[in-house]
């Protein structure tokens, strides 16, 4: 069992038929139509024609392997045809009907392609006037003689065999006819417009015909396109609901005469109507294929956006759009329409949205409590951010004081402390002297003899003029107004 496996598995591996395709092969001399290998030869049913000498005209139909002829009939161009078995490219057991009609059925020399240089015995058939015969053929030449008995039933024998084969030809010949048709149809659809392909292939009221039914073709043909039921139908008109489909508030589907909706949908069309203009384009194309892409950040918000079109593929479509949508932005872009079918959610939605009357513009909100609250929250931490801020810095002044003050030595340190006392004193003095002289500005003047107020005068001036002090300990001069020696720090008497 395992090596039957291996075997099948073997043969799926390098037998060139497997996964073999309806296409066309041409040479020089050649023109061959049906099954083709995935290495490009001919493998199946199929049929070749001679274009040029020699053969010049003849056809084959029938069944091939890697290439070479198998089993089929060959038709030459003087009217003549050959049904049977071939081997190594060339007839080997057949029957062979001349131009007139008569016919010969036995085994052909594989060595050539005439095919009158027979090997060995068979029958000839002569059509008018009818006669049966059995023949022999030895090195191209009829062999004049009465055949021997055993001649008679070899020739008896092969033109059994010859028939058979025969009968196999022309069945393989009916496989070749079918694939022939199918490649031209194929061709022949693939240059028909979307609307004329589903229009064979649904019916009055808007269905699918059988793939079974004379329309399968077209069937397959939209399926190939891509075409769904609904997308015929919008194109041929037939369904109950497919004309108000196209509108309706649940459909995806836009039309040109829709192109503002799909600028609605996307803010707006914006650079004096060139978008609205570029939109309309794409959505009237009868092109057999288009896509639209869109920046994917700004879908719904003016987006850098390209369409094309393709008569190969959807695929090609959409990766030429794609390619020029980013051609126009530093983002990456999507497809969001396929033909006139959006296929983008959120632009479906949004085109769902305008149409169902769902749709609102965005509002201002309006300044709450809270906004105030933030506000007056900010401004508190501000200030007590500035408190903080002179707080330290009044702290490192301090700091930088008292890490000065270290860094004297005890004398200097002596006389810094004795100079900050005094600017102290003074600042004290200043607002006693202040203070008193308000009091005496309060009050109203008693006296006012001329000579008491000279008196009162002279003392002022008299406190205000004192003389210097000297110290007795280092005999340095100070201001009058010195309680401590600023050199030596003792007490001035």
């Amino acid at each position: 069992m395992l090596k039957i496996i291996i075997n099948i598995l073997l043969f799926l591996v390098f037998s060139s038929n497997a996964f073999a395709k309806i296409d066309e092969i041409k040479s020089n001399n050649t023109h061959y139509i049906g099954d083709v290998s995935t290495i490009g030869k001919a493998n199946g049913d199929g049929m070749i024609t001679w274009l040029e000498n020699p053969g010049k005209g003849d056809k084959f139909y029938g069944l091939f392997k890697n290439g070479n002829k198998v089993s089929g009939v060959y038709y030459y161009a003087n009217g003549a045809k050959l049904a049977g078995l071939y081997k190594n490219d060339l007839p080997s057991l057949s029957g062979y009907t001349y131009e007139n009609g008569d016919q010969l059925y036995g085994y052909t020399d594989t060595k050539s392609k005439d095919v009158l240089k027979y090997v060995g015995c068979g029958i000839y058939i002569v059509k008018q006037p009818y006669s049966f015969s059995s023949v022999c053929m030895y090195n191209g030449k009829w062999k004049e003689t009465p055949l021997s008995a055993y001649e008679k039933k070899q020739a008896n024998n092969n033109y059994k065999e010859a028939l058979r084969v025969e009968i196999a030809a022309e069945a393989n010949e009916t496989n070749a006819l079918k694939k022939v048709a199918l490649f031209e149809n194929k061709i022949s659809l693939r240059n028909e417009t979307g609307k004329y392909i589903c229009t064979k292939a649904t019916t009055m009221d808007g269905k699918w015909e059988s793939y079974d039914s004379q329309y399968g073709n077209y069937r397959k043909e939209a399926n190939r396109r891509g075409l769904n039921l609904n997308d015929c139908n919008s194109l041929t008109g037939r369904g109950a609901k497919s004309k108000v489909q196209e509108e309706s508030p649940s459909s995806t589907i836009i039309t040109a005469l829709s192109v503002d909706t799909l600028c609605a949908a996307v803010g707006g069309c914006w650079r004096n109507g060139q978008v609205r203009k570029e939109f309309k384009e794409y959505l009237s194309s009868n092109k057999l294929y288009k896509a639209l892409a869109f920046d994917r950040e700004k879908i719904l918000n003016r987006p850098p956006h390209a369409g094309a079109t393709s008569s190969v593929s959807q695929l090609k479509a959409e990766t030429a759009a794609l390619k020029a949508c980013e051609n126009l932005t530093k983002n990456k872009c999507v497809i969001v329409m396929r033909k006139n079918k959006v296929v983008h959610i959120q632009l479906k939605n949004k085109v769902n949205e305008i149409r169902n009357g769902t749709y609102t513009p965005p509002e201002i909100p309006e300044p709450s409590k809270e906004d105030n609250t933030a506000v007056l929250i900010i401004i508190g931490l501000a200030i007590l951010g500035f408190v903080i801020f002179v707080a330290l810095s009044k702290n490192k002044k301090a700091t930088i004081k008292s890490q000065r003050l270290d860094s004297l030595g005890p004398v200097k340190r002596k006389q810094q402390d004795i100079m900050d006392f005094e600017i102290i004193s003074k600042s004290k003095n200043k607002q006693s002297k202040s203070k008193q002289n308000q009091q005496m500005d309060q009050q109203p003047i008693e006296d006012d003899n001329p000579k008491t107020r000279e008196k009162l005068e002279k003392a002022t001036i008299k406190v205000d003029s004192g003389v210097t002090k000297i110290c007795n300990n280092c005999e340095s001069e100070n201001s009058s107004d010195k309680l401590i020696c600023i050199v030596c720090g003792q007490g001035l008497t």
